[in-house]
C-alpha cells in the first residue's frame, strides 16, 4: 500500500502520525489474496480520523487525514 501524500504530520505538535493513518486504513480496507499477473494498481480516496498522542503534557486529540491509497 502506498499513500499520497506519503507522510502525515500533526500540525500542532509536529509529530509523524503516518503509522496511525496506515493502521486505520488496514482496518478499513480488506486485504485481498490471489494471483494476478496483469493486475493494475487501484487508487481510492480516503478520509480517516486518527489520534495524535500529544506532546509536552498536551492531551491526545483527533485528526482527520485525507489522501489517496494505492493498492498494488
Amino acid at each position: 500500500m502506498k499513500l499520497s501524500p506519503e507522510h502525515y504530520v500533526c500540525p500542532v505538535h509536529h509529530l509523524d502520525i503516518t503509522d496511525a493513518v496506515e493502521e486505520a486504513l488496514e482496518e478499513e480496507v480488506p486485504v485481498s489474496y490471489g494471483i494476478s499477473y496483469r493486475r493494475r494498481e487501484s487508487k481510492r480516496a480516503f478520509k480517516v480520523i486518527v489520534m495524535c498522542p500529544g506532546a509536552g503534557g498536551d492531551e491526545p486529540h483527533p485528526l482527520t487525514a485525507t489522501g489517496t491509497v494505492v493498492q498494488q
